[in-house]
């Protein structure tokens, strides 16, 4: 999970830059911007704020480990 080095919030890996000394920036904080706009599939614009960006990939994670396979992966690291 990808730690902006700004913010010191986590976003999902395409909101991140990768700077020269090894850190992670965020694309809010790189641009100094608290939404960005892009176009659906249907050609409606969107914003997208950096509060709803977290909120869903929070929920992304979640639901990624309560699924079955990562729910093994994770119960055997907490036997070792």
């Amino acid at each position: 999970m990808p730690l902006c080095i700004r913010c010191r919030d986590f976003f999902p890996p395409d909101f991140m830059l990768s700077l020269q000394d090894g850190n992670e920036e965020c694309v809010y904080c790189n641009k100094g911007v608290k939404h960005l706009q892009y176009t659906e599939k249907d050609g409606s614009v969107r914003n997208y704020t950096r509060e709803e960006c977290i909120r869903d990939y929070k929920i992304l994670i979640g639901e990624l480990k309560d699924t079955r396979d990562v729910k093994k992966i994770l119960e055997k690291e907490k036997e070792r």
